[in-house]
């Protein structure tokens, strides 16, 4: 059962394409009504997982002028599409928050986005009565056999936006740390140690100092993208059995 009624975002404008390679970080080459261009992907640690040659995927054109013709939203694995742009968990979010769609913050408002605190900015500001809330809103698009994994690279910026977090919590406020999975195949999502372990220690620390951690996975069709339910966020060195814990925690 979704989150919301109707849909989050929608897409009126999508284009079909292939696509081909990467031929850098943040471009690749796509195959469009049988001419090959070049696509804007916002993400650089995508893996082969999700564009391998021949992935059939979605994109918003770019105007003139621009390097790349397109720019990448969703690619399709399997019978699912994922979003792919690392735009639309804070559009997500914010939305919902908005609509009073999330369960968590049903009592809370935006009263500010991208906020300075510490050496940071952190992606948004609640409030609830007299209470402030920081939440910085994560996207997750890696996973394997119903597992979500965050991150997909070493992310330094995470690991400085946890310990943000954490000092957010010890002066008495309210702490969020919210993953955005652009997918609706995820039973949970764990810290990928394997990835970047400096930060899922911090992550198991952030956790036990007061910072909520939250899942939330998306469903695309194609057209619209709404939010379903909550997962299950394991940031435990114990990682055995996971998908099968999953079916049991709420």
């Amino acid at each position: 059962m979704s989150y919301l009624s109707r849909s989050v975002l929608v897409w009126n404008d999508l284009i079909l394409g292939a696509f081909v390679t990467k031929v850098n970080r943040f471009a690749g080459t796509v195959i469009v009504n049988g001419v090959p261009s070049y696509v804007y992907i916002s993400n650089p640690t995508l893996t082969s997982e999700l564009l391998k040659c021949g992935t059939p995927v979605l994109m918003q054109r770019h105007p003139r002028g621009k390097k790349t013709a397109f720019r990448l939203i969703a690619a399709k694995r399997g019978k699912i599409w994922a979003t792919l742009d690392t735009a639309i968990p804070n559009l997500v979010f914010r939305e919902a928050v908005r609509r009073a769609a999330i369960k968590e913050f049903s009592s809370y408002r935006i009263i500010g986005e991208n906020v300075r605190f510490g050496r940071s900015l952190i992606d948004f500001l609640l409030v609830r009565g007299r209470k402030l809330a920081y939440v910085e809103v994560k996207s997750c698009t890696l996973v394997e056999k119903g597992i979500a994994k965050f991150p997909d690279a070493v992310t330094k910026r995470g690991l400085r936006h946890l310990r943000e977090l954490e000092e957010a919590v010890k002066k008495g406020n309210e702490a969020y740390m919210v993953w955005v999975i652009q997918r609706p195949d995820a039973k949970l999502l764990v810290s990928f140690w394997e990835k970047d372990p400096e930060f899922s220690r911090e992550l198991i620390r952030a956790e036990r100092v007061g910072v909520s951690l939250l899942a939330y996975k998306c469903h695309f069709d194609g057209h619209h993208l709404t939010l379903l339910s909550k997962v299950p966020v394991v940031p435990t060195e114990d990682r055995q059995n996971h998908a099968g814990n999953a079916f049991y925690v709420t």
